[in-house]
């Protein structure tokens, strides 16, 4: 089951976040906070650049992890 952890105000913060989520073993997908999925819009680089709020997610067994990463962050 995938949680969202953080919101963003753009799509370039929430693919810095995936990508520090990822590099610590810890799979996620991002959302548009008013539409589904975007991770096949991010892969073929549309609206990629726009500001929009978007969700990070996690999947559940990551959340203690993600948010501690997110804290030694500063995000």
């Amino acid at each position: 089951m995938w949680t969202v952890i953080y919101m963003t105000q753009s799509m370039e913060d929430a693919k810095n976040l995936k990508m520090m989520f990822e590099n610590n073993g810890i799979s996620t997908r991002l959302r548009t906070a008013n539409e589904n999925d975007v991770e096949n819009d991010v892969k073929n680089n549309v609206a990629s650049d726009i500001k929009q709020s978007c969700e990070v997610l996690v999947s559940k067994e990551y959340i203690e992890q993600a948010h501690s990463l997110i804290i030694e962050n500063g995000y």
